[in-house]
């Protein structure tokens, strides 16, 4: 029962309830417990499923083992048993000394894995030995106090446990649930928005907890009294006066109880308000999480998706401070961070479906019942007979994790768009994401690296996600240029064989010198030295408390335009580009530049029609090529022209007709026009700068007319027959 979800839970109850009730078989209504209120003050999520594990937990005769990815119950259980809690890993090297401490003495013993040497723990291998109860640990026999307990917990969402583990433990499923998971948002954003509010909700579910515990105190001790007295009740006067304080007592806790209660009820309804935000919140997680499926990397923390949306709710009363008539507070105030700072670290082919899974929960999760519209006969007859229905036809019975179907409505966008173009589908569903959320919710990079760095702190460090052929050390170099005045302060240190004692030694330098930047390079080749870190610093969490960032070339000539001038990764920073001690011509020649980098590049995806062989260009070219324009006095087109076209760009090109496509593209930019006011390198675009300093970012200069296949083939100087 502990290993199933809480929708299947439900489920299995209500089957047994009713085959109860059918065989007329005595069945016990829903009750509340005094000591679900403890469990939730002590931080148990409030929903059924919760309550039911920590019954699981209480009850059963085994040990339970977790299933604990957001690590509720290990919150839960670290606040219920307190300062007595023993947690320990096996790479301790006390481990052994540490668990039998805590089964001598009788100590609450909290682990995250399951080592070989728990056996007889987990069996429960006691024997009574001279009045001593004993069990057998390693080579030893030690003694066994009853009141030890053992909690075992798993990150791993989906764990492979072998079945002669399963025999030994308890298999409990903690995943965090919808609706406790929207009540601890709900907590969170009252704290932030009302924390005088949220402060009396905790106290009067405190009181009201302690109450009911000493009002079932004075219960038991009257009926303790009643049992103990001998001969008549009416003639023992010291029991008849005890019992009657005990009433007056009992009379005033309950009377109290009832206040405390409706006092919460009101306090409930205000705590309401908030509740679109919350739901908002929890909606947005379960997206996020759902991201695994795309790519087993894409994993975050609750905690870190936590506190990401807690400060989009501080952004947005900083806001409302500084514009006074700017939106209030609601489910929307929170949605842009969060897909903002997620789609930085997902590679560029996940970037839109990862917004159309928002748009979609969030018009799911709102659906009021309504109409949704109807397609015209015709169509709808088309779609239905289409040869790529009844290839797909088995694939839409898939069930959401709520148990509804919702495959068809989505099945019936993508469907729909593959039958009647499937070249249009992208630019479709960017205008469905672009008309429900708003156009921001299509583009990529919103979020810079300084604000990432700005988000990230001493336990918070940065991983870079590299896809082939990128290297964001230059980018970060100038970041700690930016940020420090200088590089002094980073030390980088490439991983491999033998490399973990130095990156050992300037990890505990960067501890005692303040300041100090570590940049581990190429970790994947490094993986037993990774876990290590954790031992270096006890406050160091790589998997759970990191800021992922996914370096990868940008998928379109505009995206790539936009993460060239971009102070995120770009190579071309507002500051660097807006300098005057620079020639005038400077600014056209190094624009005309990034736009032959991006042409370059978009023609890969073309295959052989682009290039007959595939060529790594890096940022690294484009890097050098901008610091020789910096330097120009003049503007000399002969020998820019050969640098670019033969050595630079054209030292990668092996192939005698690629080569002679590279200089011809190379003309349309390195070209005396290119210097002329409103100047553009296609009649499709509209790229040409001012001629002062723009007095707003360049990248506001830079976009596509459109985003039609067949105009982008022109820029990229390819024949329109190609599609």
């Amino acid at each position: 029962f502990g290993a199933f979800t809480a929708t299947y839970r439900k489920q299995m109850l209500q089957s047994w309830v009713n085959f109860c009730i059918q065989k007329a078989i005595p069945v016990t209504p829903e009750f509340t417990l005094s000591t679900l209120r403890k469990w939730r003050s002590e931080g148990l999520p409030p929903d059924q499923n919760s309550i039911e594990n920590a019954i699981l937990i209480k009850k059963s005769s085994h040990w339970p083992l977790l299933i604990d990815p957001q690590e509720q119950a290990y919150e839960w259980i670290c606040h219920m048993e307190g300062a007595n809690l023993k947690k320990v890993s096996a790479s301790d090297p006390n481990y052994m000394k540490t668990i039998e401490t805590a089964v001598r003495l009788g100590q609450p013993d909290l682990q995250e894995k399951i080592d070989p040497i728990l056996k007889p723990l987990l069996m429960k291998d006691v024997v009574a030995r001279d009045g001593q109860s004993l069990i057998k640990m390693g080579d030893a026999e030690i003694e066994y106090n009853p009141d030890f307990r053992l909690y075992l917990t798993t990150h791993i969402p989906n764990p492979h446990i072998l079945p002669a583990i399963c025999i030994m433990v308890k298999l409990i499923n903690f995943i965090v649930t919808f609706d406790g998971l929207q009540d601890q948002f709900l907590s969170r954003v009252i704290s932030l928005e009302n924390p005088q509010l949220e402060e009396q909700h905790c106290q009067l579910l405190e009181s009201i907890t302690l109450d009911l515990s000493l009002l079932q105190e004075l219960e038991d001790k009257s009926l303790m009294l009643l049992q103990k007295t001998e001969g008549h009740i009416l003639d023992d006067q010291d029991l008849i006066d005890t019992l009657q304080n005990l009433k007056i007592t009992s009379k005033e806790i309950i009377n109290r109880v009832q206040i405390s209660e409706n006092t919460e009820q009101k306090i409930e309804q205000t705590r309401v308000k908030y509740l679109p935000v919350a739901n908002r919140a929890a909606t947005l997680y379960f997206v996020v999480a759902d991201l695994v499926e795309l790519n087993y990397m894409y994993q975050f923390s609750l905690d870190w998706f936590s506190k990401m949306f807690i400060k989009a709710i501080q952004q947005v009363n900083m806001k409302q401070k500084d514009m006074p008539h700017a939106d209030p507070l609601g489910p929307v105030a929170g949605t842009l961070r969060p897909q903002s700072e997620v789609s930085l670290a997902l590679f560029g082919n996940h970037q839109l479906c990862f917004s159309f899974m928002i748009c979609v929960s969030i018009m799911t999760n709102d659906y009021n019942g309504s109409s949704l519209g109807f397609l015209p006969i015709s169509e709808w007859q088309t779609f239905l007979y289409s040869d790529v229905l009844a290839s797909m036809m088995d694939t839409t019975g898939d069930k959401n994790k709520d148990g509804k179907s919702n495959s068809v409505f989505l099945g019936t966008v993508v469907y729909y768009s593959i039958v009647y173009r499937y070249t249009y589908l992208i630019s479709s569903l960017e205008g469905f994401i672009a008309d429900k959320l708003g156009t921001k919710y299509v583009e990529s990079g919103n979020l810079t690296l300084r604000e990432m760095y700005d988000n990230s702190d001493a336990t918070t460090p940065l991983i870079f996600i590299l896809s082939p052929g990128m290297d964001p050390t230059s980018q970060l170099m100038r970041l700690a240029q930016e940020v420090r005045g200088s590089t002094v302060h980073v030390d980088m240190v490439s991983l491999g064989r033998g490399q973990g004692p130095k990156a050992k030694e300037l990890i505990k330098k960067a501890q005692i010198l303040k300041g100090r930047w570590v940049f581990l390079q190429n970790c994947h080749l490094a993986a037993s030295f990774m876990p290590q870190l954790s031992t270096l610093w006890d406050l160091f969490r790589l998997g759970e408390t990191s800021l992922p960032i996914a370096v990868e070339p940008p998928q379109g000539l505009k995206k790539r335009l936009l993460h060239t001038f971009s102070s995120c990764l770009g190579e071309v920073t507002e500051e660097m580009y807006a300098k005057t001690s620079t020639n005038p011509t400077w600014k056209r020649l190094l624009f005309g530049l990034c736009f032959f980098n991006a042409v370059l590049h978009e023609r890969k995806k073309y295959g052989p029609l682009g290039w007959n062989i595939p060529y790594e260009f890096s940022c690294s070219d484009l890097e050098s090529l901008e610091m020789l324009l910096e330097g120009a006095v003049d503007v000399p087109w002969q020998a820019l022209r050969y640098l670019t076209g033969e050595v630079v760009y054209g030292g990668r090109v092996t192939d005698s007709w690629d080569r002679r496509c590279l200089l011809s593209t190379l003309d349309h930019f390195y070209h005396p026009s290119v210097l002329l006011d409103k100047q553009t390198f296609s009649k499709d675009t509209a790229a040409a700068l001012p001629t002062a300093p723009p007095c707003r970012p360049v990248t506001r200069h830079i976009f596509i007319k459109s985003e039609e296949t067949i105009p982008f083939l022109k820029i990229f100087f390819l024949h329109s027959s190609l599609f």
